[in-house]
């Protein structure tokens, strides 16, 4: 998942399941390619369902719903 930040740096990402219980994690690191710098991050949801993931940097917040679809194995 990609994050632009103005100034640069690594927002907080944390989520919850709305429908469930569930366990979350998210790692955040920059990147730079030719457009220039950004944050890619790894969003790691344990169970399939609706969360809610939440994103801090500086002053900001940006929530938004997600539906998670089952594993494909």
């Amino acid at each position: 998942m990609p994050w632009f930040t103005r100034p640069w740096g690594i927002p907080l990402i944390t989520a919850r399941r709305l429908d469930g219980v569930g366990t979350f994690s998210a790692t955040a690191n920059e990147a730079i390619d030719q457009n220039g710098r950004w944050v890619a991050s790894n969003l790691i949801f344990s169970a399939a369902g609706c969360w809610e993931v939440t994103s801090r940097y500086h002053a900001s917040t940006l929530r938004f719903e997600v539906r998670v679809g089952p594993s494909k194995q």
